[in-house]
């Protein structure tokens, strides 16, 4: 098999075998339109809470068709907000970031963080939502807890979310600790993830939220028993054996996340002080002060003493020819 072949991820084969019976669909029903709602209306949901709060819609193309913030903090927040991917990875990323930016999830707040998502939903998908928050959890040095649910995004359960101004995932909590009899549903829905924890513990209530990071390690991190450098795989971003991204082309390497903190192959920096992949110790792509690759000297552009010009006023050079400006 060839390279190309071999590395073509799980998730684009699933939306060729989606795109597949949606063909079938239209010949069997004579409706384009049908097939177009089918593929591209909404299948399935997320909600994170977190103090903002949110929820996503998902089609069945794999593909974020809705944010939809819960309260004012969030409403106030996502303001503006465009989404340039669709991928629900990448959108939790950004929404997560714009909570910590905001100030609203910091050490010195109640950061307990609760993702629910719709039964059903691959493994696949739910695995790269936990990879995603808890890199961020990582790298922000946020010690709290990680929760996370299964539910049945019904109707019934979606209105009566939206009567309390909350989540659907929320509410879902709240209705089974109701049975506690010993809070109202107002009281409940104006608790913290953590204190619906902790009101389930003391209430003897299974409420079916399970713990995100421990999901993580078992699904994500130890597949099959084993990662990357079992195998001596230390390559980020092949197709050779191994249980951490490979057969796909995904970001893998020689530790178990990928930004790192470590040293390896990795595709940041060399302190691993930031997600860049650009320089010892800047935060960004341009530098004023390292040896990196980029910029050695000082002129805030990609070209340096050795791969460019020395003057870094532009990647090309001032005296027109093609190599390093001496001047």
């Amino acid at each position: 098999m060839d390279k190309e072949n071999q590395g073509a991820p799980a998730s684009k084969k699933k939306r060729i075998i989606i795109i597949v019976v949606a063909a079938a669909i239209v010949v069997l029903l004579g409706g384009a339109g049908f097939a177009a709602w089918w593929l591209y209306g909404p299948s399935s949901h997320i909600s994170l809470d977190v103090n903002p709060s949110v929820e996503l819609e998902i089609n069945r193309m794999g593909e974020v068709t809705a944010v939809k913030p819960v309260g004012e903090d969030a409403a106030r927040l996502l303001a503006g907000y465009e989404m340039l991917d669709k991928d629900p990875s990448f959108v939790l990323g950004d929404i997560i970031d714009l909570f910590i930016l905001g100030g609203f999830v910091t050490d010195e707040t109640d950061n307990a963080l609760l993702l629910t998502v719709s039964t059903g939903m691959s493994k696949e998908l739910i695995t790269e939502l936990d990879d995603t928050i808890v890199a961020y959890y990582e790298y922000y040095e946020l010690e709290s807890e990680m929760y996370q649910q299964e539910i049945e995004f019904t109707t019934g359960l979606q209105q009566a979310a939206a009567a309390a101004g909350i989540t659907t995932g929320k509410m879902a909590v709240v209705e089974k600790l109701e049975t506690a009899g010993t809070a109202t549903r107002d009281q409940l829905a104006a608790m913290s993830t953590q204190e619906l924890v902790d009101f389930a513990a003391r209430n003897n209530i299974d409420t079916g939220i399970y713990d995100l990071y421990e999901y993580y390690l078992e699904n994500y991190l130890y597949e099959d028993g084993e990662f990357d450098i079992s195998f001596g795989d230390w390559v980020w971003e092949d197709d050779s054996s191994g249980s951490y991204g490979d057969g796909d082309w995904m970001f893998d390497d020689s530790d178990i996340s990928w930004y790192d903190d470590d040293s390896g192959w990795y595709w940041d920096d060399e302190d691993d002080s930031s997600w860049v992949w650009s320089d010892e110790d800047d935060s960004d792509w341009t530098e004023e002060d390292d040896s990196g690759w980029w910029d050695e000297d000082d002129g805030g552009d990609w070209a340096d003493a050795e791969y460019g010009d020395e003057d870094d006023t532009s990647w090309t050079e001032l005296d027109g020819d093609s190599n390093a400006d001496a001047a």
